[in-house]
């Protein structure tokens, strides 16, 4: 380890806008705190993002750059943790950029805090629609088993937390890299969405303790062409690779705990709402409705969705809606078309 490097931010790098890259780039540079490096993973982008890189490294011997082929976000990460030399580790998406104390007030905390992880605040994701929202945050304190299992759970039930953290989500921490290494903790690689839920479900496994900050020290952007919302006729597949994987650490973990295996059949519900919106009614779709009822009905009675969703129940979700939403979607003709009748009405979608 490299002893003069206290903190290495790993940015993984792909088909960015320029002006995103560099707003990006230019809040880790201007970083408070000089002793980081920045790993700048170059997946393979088609664009100029990879020669922007070697500009900024020629520029910045803080800066390292990491050229390969597309292999998708998941690897890419794994390529700066292989490659990191800093005591502690932290990711940054590249359309996102960070405050500029963010590096010294996260190292002065996890240094003291005697943990192996800091979170901290975002800015709230409706800053790129013309107003910035922040949350009603809770003061800063230690997270002990409790708070990490509930942490958790949220994730698995993509509800919110009452630290309205991102939790799920690789940035927005502070991590102390020899942790990561003992515990071999990676991102799953042959997963492709969600790979950071899964990540931070380890992470949060291992940990006696951690802490929270009331800090916002992380600036989210919203990006329209991510693969939550291009078209994707592969998202039902996409998304059943998460549950195999959200099951696989249940098994590891938490096989006989109610509260885990009733979370992802929440998950299974609340996946299909991604599915409806990349696949079934998206605009490019040319899906007739039908043929929309019949892929659904096969979905849902997948042996693996049917039987999670099975073991959860109307109490496990959070709002009436997913309430509602649990108690249609059921691998039922009938219900099925009730359901797409309530979103003709509530929603105009063009293949109904």
């Amino acid at each position: 380890m490299d002893k003069s490097v206290k903190i290495s931010i790993i940015v993984p790098i792909y088909r960015i806008q320029e002006e995103y890259l560099k707003k990006c780039v230019n809040s880790l540079q201007k970083q408070t705190m000089n002793d980081i490096e920045i790993l700048l993973v170059d997946d393979g982008s088609p664009d100029r993002c990879g020669i922007l890189c070697d500009e900024y490294a020629r520029a910045d011997s803080r800066i390292k750059v990491i050229h390969q082929q597309n292999k998708g976000v998941a690897i890419a990460r794994n390529i700066g943790m292989m490659n990191a030399t800093g005591k502690y580790l932290m990711f940054v998406d590249p359309d996102d950029w960070m405050e500029l104390d963010c590096c010294e007030r996260l190292f002065w905390e996890i240094e003291n805090r005697g943990v192996e992880v800091v979170l901290f605040q975002r800015c709230g994701e409706n800053e790129y629609y013309g107003r910035t929202e922040y949350f009603e945050r809770i003061n800063s304190c230690y997270l002990d088993k409790s708070d990490l299992r509930v942490i958790q759970l949220s994730i698995l039930k993509h509800i919110p937390n009452k630290y309205h953290l991102v939790a799920g989500a690789p940035w927005g921490k502070i991590i102390r890299r020899e942790y990561i290494l003992n515990y071999d903790i990676i991102f799953p690689e042959k997963v492709r969405k969600e790979q950071d839920d899964i990540f931070s479900l380890y992470l949060f496994e291992h940990l006696c303790s951690a802490y929270y900050l009331n800090y916002i020290g992380y600036h989210y952007r919203i990006n329209s062409g991510s693969i939550n919302h291009r078209y994707n006729p592969d998202m039902p597949e996409i998304r059943k690779e998460v549950i195999r994987e959200a099951e696989r650490f249940i098994i590891q973990y938490h096989a006989n705990e109610a509260e885990f295996v009733s979370a992802l059949g929440v998950h299974c519900v609340k996946m299909l709402y991604t599915v409806e919106l990349t696949y079934f009614f998206h605009e490019e779709s040319l899906l007739k409705r039908n043929e929309v009822i019949d892929i659904c009905m096969a979905y849902l009675k997948d042996d693996m969705i049917g039987k999670y969703m099975k073991l959860c129940n109307w109490n496990d979700f959070e709002t009436f809606n997913w309430k509602l939403r649990y108690l249609i979607e059921r691998p039922n003709k009938i219900c099925l078309m009730i359901y797409f009748y309530l979103l003709r009405l509530y929603r105009k979608v063009k293949c109904i």
